[in-house]
């Protein structure tokens, strides 16, 4: 087996690769507090969960990588409208009542900031993704947000 040294340097080693990695991710992916999952892909997203939070949304953010997004969480179902104040670039919007997409506003330009989108549908989150990304991962209406 592994003398007392061996296995004091493969501890070491394990915790500076741990710490490395923590330290990559950390750096890749500043803004995840979870990750959710649709169509068999998985979204980095960041909570957005109170007024203060809402109000900011992606406001005055320079980019949102290519599989992150903002998932903002609503303590009661509505048909909450969003707008593009202060956006710096393009976005999908998504409604979800719990857990089943209800509506979709794909490529919403940031250059319409007075705008607001609403759904036809009462929602308790939305899910807004880079520009696009709805249609590259086949997200319809029905799909289901894990």
């Amino acid at each position: 087996m592994f003398t007392f040294n061996q296995k004091r340097i493969l501890i070491i080693m394990l915790i500076t690769l741990f710490g490395c990695a923590l330290a990559i991710y950390t750096y890749l992916f500043p803004y995840v507090d979870r990750v959710i999952k649709v169509n068999n892909q998985h979204i980095f997203v960041q909570e957005r969960t109170n007024t203060e939070q809402w109000q900011k949304g992606l406001s005055d953010r320079k980019s949102l990588c290519n599989h992150c997004g903002m998932l903002f969480l609503f303590p009661q179902k509505q048909q909450k409208g969003f707008w593009m104040k202060d956006m710096r670039f393009d976005i999908d919007i998504l409604w979800i009542h719990d857990t089943e997409v209800v509506h979709i506003e794909k490529n919403v330009s940031h250059k319409t900031p007075e705008k607001v989108y609403k759904p036809k549908e009462t929602a308790n989150a939305v899910l807004e993704l880079p520009a696009g990304k709805a249609q590259e991962l086949n997200i319809q209406e029905g799909a289901i947000i894990e």
